[in-house]
C-alpha cells in the first residue's frame, strides 16, 4: 500500500493554448508564453502588461507586443499521493 509513496504514478495535465492575436490573459496574471523566435526554449512563464501593451518575462523585461504568439494558464501542480489505509 505504501508503494504509491515511493513510486508515484505519472501525472498528466491538459494545457489549453490560446492565440495571443485573439485574446490576452488578465494583466499581471502569470501564464506560459510560447515565443516561436526562441528556437531552443520557446516556452517561458511571463505576463501581459496591458498598460504598456507588451509581454514581460518574470524579471519584468519587455518582450514586445508580438513576440508571444500563444499563451496558456499555468497548470495546477500535482497533489502528493497518500497511502491507502488497510482495513481489517
Amino acid at each position: 500500500m505504501l508503494d504509491v509513496m515511493f513510486r508515484p504514478p505519472s501525472v498528466f495535465v491538459k494545457v489549453e493554448w490560446i492565440a495571443a492575436r485573439v485574446r490576452y490573459p488578465d494583466t499581471d496574471h502569470v501564464v506560459l508564453m510560447f515565443i516561436p523566435e526562441m528556437d531552443s526554449e520557446p516556452v517561458w512563464p511571463g505576463w501581459w502588461d496591458s498598460a504598456e501593451e507588451v509581454w514581460r518575462n518574470l524579471e519584468g523585461d519587455s518582450l514586445g507586443g508580438s513576440a508571444v504568439t500563444w499563451w496558456a494558464d499555468l497548470p495546477e501542480p500535482p497533489a502528493e499521493p497518500k497511502p491507502e489505509l488497510e482495513t481489517r
